[in-house]
């Protein structure tokens, strides 16, 4: 297949990092490089609604040797487990970003072949958009459309699901100036959904989280409020500990557990924890099903942490970590019985620092200073049980290195000046997206839906990174982030009297705050990358109207608060 001059081949070629480790590739190590491609920003075409269309046609080229003893009697059945991977990849990622932002081509198409050139141990990929799909057809437009009671607005419906929303991404933008001056809905606030030629309309986003007006993470709902019970059990000696729980929130949805054991009686210190949450909300079909479809996404994660100390105030701690997410469709019919599950499963480790010689004064009130300096890996892979089990790494990996350090200063008898700075980047094939804003265990919490997430980079997981105390949540974000905050915490009623009995007197704080920081996605807070430099403007006048502006325009990364 040479290419065109009108749709020419792109090649990614796969070669072992370290020659003495090097073994012939397997079906898995392909499909990373296969989900890999078509999340590449250079791979991808935008439109000025930020929606990307991928590649959809592939041609997989291996070692003969290789090809001839590993794929050729199972070429077919490959090709087709490549294809559903891709499918189910870009599944993955749309539910990850709360919409459709990625849509292939057209239909996807998965080659294999031999190649004289290449050792076992390499592979080579070509790939490309299909003929005439940089505007590929969009979804069937029925005769039907969404008006205003007062008929001066009308958008035209299609199949599949459509969402609402104040932001522009949504595909019923409502931009009325009252809605966006006071955020009276939600980014993405509810969809339609078509079944069976009936549309129906639901609360929230696609992937089931409830409209709260803008109390969305990057279209996440932060948890709700709950109600934690746990209990501890310790020896007399302290030397074991044992402490579970249960958090139920208030929704009833989405409750969590976890076992802690802890082991202190030699010098390394050894502990253990699982956690497991169940979360279940109205799901997208993956296969057409004339009845609304359920989903439950569990998270498992197991850890053991082991702590050496060095000295009276410094030690190593080392962390390992096994986290399972599984996306399951609750059986509804025997369509839905026989819809696969999504698993995904990672590994980590964690090396940290850690120096302490902080003592307390009071209740919330210490003297000294302690930091940790951190580095952490995470590898997805991908394992199979059955008659024929498998076990195998995932391409790439996510990095993430930082600190977090803070200083005690007492002043006069009763008053302690911390100064705390935290930072941490993250890196590799996956990241981790930062939000800067709000503070820790916030009651309330509000997100800013104006400052808009990065459309590079594949997120596996989201965190809000406190405290930023005078904004909402998301006023900055990105794969780094920098915080300074500086606090005078007072005890005003000591110096008043110095026999108090009551406990809430004598513990009484009042705390004057000064916080700063940034997040940012690329190598600068002042980069161009930032999505907060790039504003998109609807139409305001004709429904479904095509033309939006994008406007590219400097904001200070750095925010301020104080109180």
């Amino acid at each position: 297949m040479p290419p065109t001059s009108e749709n020419p081949w792109q090649v990614k070629s796969l070669k072992p990092k370290l020659k003495l480790f090097s073994a012939p590739l397997r079906p898995a190590d392909i499909v990373a490089s296969l989900c890999e491609i078509t999340t590449t920003r250079q791979n991808l075409v935008e439109d000025v609604n930020y929606r990307k269309t991928v590649p959809n046609h592939f041609v997989v080229e291996l070692a003969e040797e290789n090809y001839q003893r590993n794929y050729r009697q199972i070429e077919n059945q490959v090709c087709q487990q490549w294809r559903e991977r891709l499918l189910t990849h870009l599944t993955n990622t749309n539910s990850r970003q709360g919409r459709q932002e990625y849509r292939f081509a057209g239909p996807v198409l998965v080659e294999l072949r031999p190649a004289s050139d290449l050792t076992a141990d390499q592979a080579r990929i070509y790939f490309r958009l299909e003929a005439n799909s940089l505007q590929p057809p969009g979804p069937k437009i029925l005769s039907a459309c969404l008006e205003t009671t007062k008929g001066d607005r009308r958008w035209p419906l299609r199949e599949g699901i459509m969402t609402l929303g104040r932001e522009a991404f949504s595909d019923i933008v409502l931009d009325l100036p009252l809605v966006q001056e006071k955020k009276l809905v939600s980014g993405q606030h509810a969809y339609l959904r078509c079944l069976n030629g009936e549309y129906r309309l639901f609360d929230g986003t696609p992937r089931g989280q409830a409209s709260t007006n803008g109390t969305f993470v990057n279209a996440l709902r932060v948890p709700a409020p709950g109600i934690l019970l746990k209990a501890n059990f310790k020896d007399l000696f302290e030397d074991y500990e044992i402490e579970g729980g249960i958090r139920i929130p208030t929704s009833f949805n989405g409750a969590e557990y976890f076992l802690v054991y802890k082991n202190k009686k030699k010098r390394i210190d050894k502990q253990y924890a699982v956690y497991r949450r169940a979360l279940r909300f109205p799901g997208e079909a993956r296969i057409s099903t004339p009845i609304q479809p359920r989903s439950e996404n569990t998270t498992f994660l197991a850890l053991t942490q082991w702590r050496y100390p060095l000295s009276i105030f410094t030690s190593l701690r080392a962390t390992a970590t096994y986290r399972m997410d599984n996306t399951t469709q609750l059986a509804t019919d025997t369509i839905s019985l026989k819809t696969p599950s999504l698993r995904e499963n990672r590994l980590g480790l964690r090396l940290e620092y850690v120096f302490d010689n902080t003592y307390d004064v009071t209740l919330n009130m210490k003297d000294g200073i302690r930091y940790k300096v951190f580095a952490e890996v995470v590898k997805r892979f991908d394992v199979e049980l059955g008659d024929q089990p498998d076990f195998s790494f995932a391409e790439g990996f996510m990095g993430v290195v930082g600190l977090d350090a803070r200083y005690y200063q007492r002043l006069l008898k009763h008053s302690v000046l911390a100064v705390r700075l935290a930072g941490a980047t993250s890196f590799g094939s996956e990241r981790i997206l930062y939000y800067v804003g709000g503070v820790d265990s916030w009651l309330f919490p509000r997100f800013d839906s104006n400052i808009p997430a990065p459309t590079t980079g594949n997120f596996a997981y989201q965190a809000v990174a406190p405290n930023l105390r005078g904004f909402q949540m998301n006023i900055r974000n990105g794969s780094s982030y920098l915080l300074t905050n500086a606090e005078l915490r007072m005890a005003p009623f000591r110096y008043l009297s110095k026999n108090l009995k009551s406990n809430f007197l004598r513990n009484f704080q009042v705390v004057g705050f000064f916080d700063v920081g940034t997040a940012w996605q690329g190598k600068t807070p002042f980069t161009d990358e930032n999505p907060l430099n790039t504003k998109i403007i609807p139409d305001p006048l004709p429904a479904g109207s095509p033309i939006f502006v994008k406007v590219k325009y400097f904001r200070d990364p750095i925010v301020f608060g104080y109180g």
